[in-house]
């Protein structure tokens, strides 16, 4: 992709590209211990970034530093989001083989339990054995790979304003979309198994800053029936994910504000009931019923009379 030569690289969100460093390094490192696409998308990390390093110093290509950081940017979203599908993939085959064998005491159900996070120097670390298919540490690998890799493409949108527009774009162009609807549309006990607690949050947290002021992304996503009505959905609290409720609130802002498509399918949505958890809060305190615009219309419930 091309960018023109304009905005001031002294405009760059210093604190989001503090950020990014640590956690590109921990990705790329993970990758390169593992024996499968993982490491050759790292490779290709690497070979990308010293090639136009080499191509500069040569004086081949002269240096303009907003280029310089758009290409740097749009690489670290072929590694990271490029690493976020294949380690979904992978945990998709591995949970479905999983769920044929009922195999209720996989490393799986271990992991779902505890929820522990291994650092990036034990999985670094481990051998080649330990990283089979379904074993604990390929499944903490993957796990803290798909963290790191969504931080990273969410601080990428907030590095430089005036590059937010391209890289939101670069995102689309490479299925961004894709990956986010299948994560929102996976089953429960997928997610539990092979994902962190806080995953879809950050899920939705890119979600918001994808769809910020961008009509192209909003308007790709208006299409897709199943994911909007995801991200509606995400509004209820769940306890595996804290903070998802206000980031599904800042998509569905972002979403509305520059798409008229989205805006009507949302108008046009009827309810469908209360869930379980709100039945429950409501009970013995209050009545509910629906208006005929669909709007929740609560009832006191008077005491009983001595």
């Amino acid at each position: 992709m091309a960018v023109a030569s304009k905005g001031r690289i002294a405009d760059v969100n210093q604190e989001e590209l503090t950020k990014i460093g640590p956690k590109i390094d921990d990705v790329l490192s993970i990758c390169l211990a593992s024996f499968d696409s993982l490491r050759d998308m790292a490779f290709k990390f690497q070979y990308e970034q010293a090639a136009e390093k080499a191509a500069y110093q040569s004086g081949e290509t002269k240096p303009d530093p907003m280029t310089q950081l758009m290409h740097v940017l749009q690489r670290m979203v072929d590694l990271t989001l490029g690493t976020a599908k294949a380690v979904y993939d992978q945990t998709l085959l591995e949970w479905r083989r999983r769920k044929g064998e009922g195999d209720a005491d996989s490393p799986a159900s271990q992991f779902a339990s505890s929820q522990s996070m291994t650092s990036p120097e034990v999985l670094r670390n481990s051998s080649v054995e330990d990283f089979a298919a379904g074993s604990l540490a390929w499944i903490e690998r993957g796990s803290h790979l798909s963290l790191l890799s969504l931080e990273v493409l969410s601080s990428v949108l907030l590095a430089h304003h005036y590059l937010r527009k391209d890289l939101q774009k670069y995102m689309l162009d490479f299925n961004a979309l894709d990956y986010l609807e299948k994560v929102f549309s996976m089953e429960r006990d997928h997610e539990l198994c092979y994902f962190p607690e806080g995953f879809k949050t950050e899920c939705m947290r890119l979600i918001a800053n994808l769809t910020h002021n961008n009509v192209d992304v909003n308007a790709a996503l208006a299409e897709r029936d199943t994911f909007l009505f995801n991200i509606l959905s995400a509004t209820q609290i769940d306890e595996e994910n804290p903070g998802m409720v206000e980031w599904a609130e800042f998509a569905i802002r972002n979403i509305c504000e520059s798409s008229a498509a989205a805006r009507e399918k949302i108008r046009k949505l009827a309810p469908q009931g209360v869930t379980d958890q709100s039945r429950g809060m409501l009970a013995g305190r209050c009545s509910y019923s629906f208006s005929s615009s669909g709007k929740v219309q609560l009832h006191t419930q008077k005491p009983p009379l001595d």
